[in-house]
This record gives C-alpha cells, structure tokens and sequence, in this order.
C-alpha cells in the first residue's frame, strides 16, 4: 500500500488549536464532548489490557470519558493521546496530573505521521480532527492490532463555520477560506470509501448532529468573535469585525433563531482492521 506523503499542519492553524485550549469546552459549547461520550459507548469492551490511542485528541476529552466511566484505577487502560498542537498536549498532561491517572501518556505528534510501532493499540478514537490530513486513515490503520478497532468522527457540515463563512462572504465579497473553513466537509459515502481504501473491514458510517447553542445575543457574539472568528477576521478593519454579529444574527434561519442554535453535523465510523 503507498504511503500518502505527510502534511504538516499549517502554523496559523496550529495556533488557532493552541489559543482554543482553556476555552475550548466553553467556545464549543460542549459538543466535542458530546461527540466523544457517542463514540466511547461504540467500541468494543475497553478493559485493564486495553491500548488505546487518542489520537489528535484536542484537550483529551476522549480520554477523559473514557476513564470518567472506569472508577476503579487498578482497571484503567494504557491510553496514549497525541495532537499536532503543543498546547493541547500541556493542558491534557495537567488534566492527566490532576485526576492522578497514570496509565495515560501524551505527546506531540502529526496524525499522518505517527512514530508509534506497527499493531500497537486495540482501539483508536479520532474525534473531529480538522482537517483530516493525508496519511491519516493509513496510519491508524498501520498502527492498530488485527482485529482492532477505529472510531472516527468527522465534520460532514457545521453550522457554526457555515454561518461566519456566509457572514464573512457578505461583509468581504471574495474573501478567501482556508482548509478549516471550508463550506462543507465529506458525505458518508466517500468516507466509507477513503476507510476502505485505507484497508478498514466491516466499515460503518453514519451521520449524527448535535445542536451548538448560545443563550442570548451577547453569548452568540461572544461565540462569532471567539477563536474561529478572530482566526478569519485578524486582517479585518476594527468596523469590518463590529459588524460580524449583526450580519450573522441576520442570516440565521427561523428555526436557528427559534431554538437559538445551530446543527453540528459528523460522520461516525467504526472500522476493523
């Protein structure tokens, strides 16, 4: 099987990683989270000999519902959690420290271009890694056992990016998006198909939402000038960013406005290898 060369993550947008990491539960209003809690209960029984990779794992919220669920530490699994972003990896290593769970490890490490040997874990979780880099689906699968297990969500379409990218448009016509802010993700199809070609078995996909909500219009605002609206507007003029609310709140659809939220929309794989 080739190889697909390994891309690095761009440094802006490791930086946007890094700046979410204290806030990143309350910017996205918990749904990583919930995502996460989805996807645990999906795998296979995780037990003490279980190895466990949480890869690209954000500020460890996989690993913390696992190990949320297993009160008993004598009966925790060896989890090793990577990300690309430094920071993400300090503030899990501090939660880590804090709960006193010393089977979890955590290091710096590009999800296309993992150092860990061949048949290493019997569970990979991958929750929402953006974007989903070359190289990525392979080495989840070079580095599961045979008969091991991957569980990997997606962003089929967010409605929270789709409403700053069609905000941003209206406000800056012509204005550029990067990788991460692309107007839609992937369908299930296709993602079946990229596991398949990976060499994953018994693949299954299905898409799951999960509602992003705000309180008021104060907390919406708070939300479109968070990390992913400075990230997109930090060459605007101070009266191009003021205006990014208004223009938002406009575009929301009656029924967004009505329950004040908007859909969040994976796709969930389980695969074997």
């Amino acid at each position: 099987m080739a190889t697909p060369t390994p891309q690095v993550l761009p440094p802006a947008l490791t930086a946007l990683n890094d700046s979410m990491v204290e806030t990143y539960h309350q910017e996205n209003r918990g749904v990583p989270r919930q995502f996460a809690h989805h996807i645990t209960t999906l795998s296979p029984e995780i037990t003490a000999s279980s190895v466990i990779h949480d890869n690209a794992c954000g500020p460890a919220v996989v690993t913390i519902e696992i190990l949320n669920r297993i009160s008993d530490k004598s009966q925790h699994p060896t989890i090793m959690a990577t990300d690309i972003s430094p920071g993400m990896v300090h503030f899990g290593e501090k939660i880590a420290k804090s709960n006193g769970w010393d089977t979890v490890t955590f290091d710096v490490m590009n999800a296309s271009q993992l150092s860990f040997k061949d048949d290493t874990f019997t569970h990979s979780f991958t929750n929402l890694i953006i974007p989903v880099p070359p190289g990525c689906l392979e080495e989840i699968y070079r580095t599961l056992k045979p008969d091991g297990t991957a569980i990997f969500t997606s962003w089929k379409s967010n409605g929270f990016i789709n409403l700053i990218r069609r905000a941003a448009t209206q406000i800056r016509p012509g204005v550029e998006f990067g990788e991460v802010f692309k107007k839609e993700r992937i369908a299930e199809e296709e993602v079946r198909s990229n596991f398949e070609k990976a060499g994953f078995r018994d693949v299954h996909v299905v898409a799951r939402a999960e509602k992003l909500h705000y309180k008021d219009r104060a907390d919406l605002e708070a939300l479109l000038l968070g990390p992913f609206g400075k990230f997109i507007t930090k060459t605007w003029s101070e009266e191009e960013v003021a205006r990014l609310p208004d223009v938002a709140e406009s575009m929301l659809t009656e029924e967004e406005a009505k329950v004040q939220g908007v859909d969040l929309v994976a796709c969930v794989v389980t695969a074997r290898k």
